[in-house]
Order: structure tokens, then sequence, then C-alpha cells
């Protein structure tokens, strides 16, 4: 029987398309397991944000180009929205019916039902998200040039309803306009009434909406910020380069005193509702002789910060192993404080979202 070239091109073409599909399941690592593990997505792009809606049924994860709706408890994928800007992280509206995305140097917030979206204000790419716990409140990295070459970052507070600059606030810290994308700490009380950002000097501020400066802690080179679920506590994770030198800062706003510290620790960490608790990943590193990398264990875990105990494992591993362990991108916990979602990315390599469990 004869057959025609193009039919012999469409048959290698299924062969190969079902080849890849093979080798890609076959070579997607696990993401970390753990006894409260409930659901887990891999994927070639990576994975961001991981927010949960008001009501904790929906979660929505910045996925490579696309804003991705996933149900919380299933992983079912609701709905997806391509062309979104590049590493987007994600927070969730109080009605449920949009999404603000933080791409890098972009901030849109997305009609879930239309599938359109509209820009908010200006900004310089900042690290992590920061947001009102109703994402209605952002506050986002300007410039104020004050020469050629150089200036001082301002932060402006954005209404994402209404795309109106709320207020200003001008911080100490000096910029060069080659290195606009520096690492810059910032976040939101829940309440949206206190920004936490980078102060200059390896300095953190806390400063009321209308700019006035409440607060001033350091110096410590501050690589992640978030706030407590009561406005009243600030968590400062800080990185001097390696596992050993990453360090857990606990802060009492109101006294302005350090209450806890926690060595070898990554970002993020969360707090869980009730303030006393949090979500935290603990690295332990172990030399290797004869020039070796050094071996690194992370474990996930509850943690009461007050007094330091572990309350739950949620899953440990080696860093870069099989199951998949890379790093740490982002930590979010439902608002009834019963579900976690962590994402991971490693370059060049399967990246994961994973939903656990949280408590017994």
């Amino acid at each position: 029987m004869a057959f025609s070239k193009a039919f012999g091109r469409a048959v290698l073409s299924t062969l190969g398309y079902t080849l890849l599909l093979c080798v890609a399941a076959c070579c997607s690592p696990s993401s970390p397991d753990g006894p409260g593990k409930v659901w887990a997505a891999q994927s070639t792009d990576f994975f961001y944000g991981g927010s949960f809606s008001a009501d904790g049924k929906r979660i929505a994860f910045g996925v490579g180009r696309e804003l991705r709706i996933c149900e919380a408890t299933k992983g079912a994928v609701l709905l997806t929205i391509p062309d979104v800007p590049p590493g987007p992280e994600t927070v969730f509206n109080a009605d449920g019916k949009s999404v603000v995305t933080f791409g890098y140097g972009q901030v849109r917030r997305w009609n879930l039902d239309q599938r359109t979206s509209v820009a908010i204000g200006e900004h310089q790419r900042d690290e992590q998200n920061a947001a009102s716990a109703d994402g209605r409140l952002v506050p986002l990295r300007s410039l104020s040039n004050k020469g050629a070459g150089e200036g001082f970052v301002k932060l402006a507070v954005w209404d994402t309803a209404t795309d109106q600059r709320m207020a200003e606030i001008e911080t100490r810290r000096t910029f060069q306009t080659d290195a606009l994308t520096t690492r810059f700490p910032l976040a939101m009380s829940p309440d949206g009434q206190l920004v936490a950002g980078d102060d200059g000097d390896e300095m953190i501020a806390v400063w009321t909406t209308d700019g006035t400066r409440v607060a001033r802690m350091g110096p410590m080179p501050a690589g992640h910020l978030r706030f407590s679920p009561d406005n009243e506590l600030l968590a400062v994770h800080t990185w001097e380069g390696t596992s050993a030198s990453s360090t857990l800062h606990i802060w009492d706003l109101k006294r302005g005193v350090l209450l806890y510290r926690l060595s070898s620790h990554s970002r993020p960490a969360a707090f869980l509702p009730d303030g006393k608790t949090m979500v935290a990943e603990e690295w332990l590193t172990t030399p290797n002789p004869g020039g070796k990398s050094d071996t690194v264990n992370c474990k996930v875990y509850v943690l009461d910060w007050r007094s330091g105990k572990a309350l739950q494992t949620i899953h440990s591993g080696q860093f870069g192993a099989v199951p998949q362990v890379g790093e740490l991108e982002s930590l979010q916990v439902s608002p009834d404080g019963k579900l976690l979602v962590e994402c991971r990315n490693t370059p060049r390599l399967y990246n994961s979202a994973t939903v656990y469990r949280l408590g017994k």
C-alpha cells in the first residue's frame, strides 16, 4: 500500500509529539512529598504568586506568561489567561472577580469574567508583591531624580479599583540609573495602613500611607518582608549570600524591638491567621570533603516563633535532589489557615506548585 509524503509527515509528527509527552512525563520530578500533601502541579515555566481568594476556594498563579486560576483543594484549572507580563506575582481582590498581577515592571488588574486588564500606575521591578489583604491598595516603587544618574526611591500607593495615586512616600534609599532592577524589599500591612521597605544603608523603615515614618530597623540586608495578620509584627528575612547567613527576624512595630531571631532560614515566611505561628523553611548545610559542593537539606514546617518550637513538619528533603526540591519562590496560607501553597522554581528544570493541608 502506498502512502503520501504528507501522510508520512503527519504520522511522524504525531509519533514525535507522543514521544515528547512521554519524555516530559517520565522526566518531570515530583514536588516535595509530605503527610499533608493535597495536590501538585509541575511545569517547565516558573510558578509565581499562589494567592488565595477571600473565601479560600481558589488560588491564582502566575505560570510563565499566563495567569492561572485553580480550585484550591483539587487543583483543577478553572481559568487560564494568556499574554500576562512575565513573572507575575498575584493578589486576589476581595470580590473574587479580579486579580492584580505584578509582572517585571508592569502591574495590571485583570477582570476574570472578561479576561481583560488595565495597567496600574508606574512601577519598577521588585522582588516581591505587596498589597493590602483585600488587594485594593498596592505600594509601587517609582523614581525621584535628583541629578544625572542619581536620585531617591519613592513609593506610590495606588488604588487598584480606580487606578488613582492615593499617597507618596519618599525613602532614604538612593539609586543609580543603571541599577533600577536591584532588589527592593517591600510589604504592605493587611489593613492597608502601613508600608515597609528599604530605607537605605541596609535599614528597613515602616511608614503610614501618608508618608510618616513610624519605625526604622537595622542595619540588615533584607531580602523579604511580611506583616502579621494583626499589622503589629514584621517578619524580615535577611540574606548575605549563604544559607548559614540567611536569618529570619520578627520585629514588634509598636515597641520597635526585635522579638525573635532564627538563623539558617530562607525566604519567604508566612504568618498563620493567629499571628503566633508561621510557616518557614529551614536550611541545614553539611560540608563535603574533597572540594565537593556542600549538601543542603531543607525543611518546611509550622513554627511557634515565640518559643522556637516546631509544631508540624510539612516536608523535608535535600535541595536539588529528586523528588525535586528547588528554590522556594513563595509561601501563602489560606484565610482560614488550613491550606498552604508553595511555589518552587529551578532554572532549566521542572518547577512546581504544591498545596499542603495544615494541622491535624
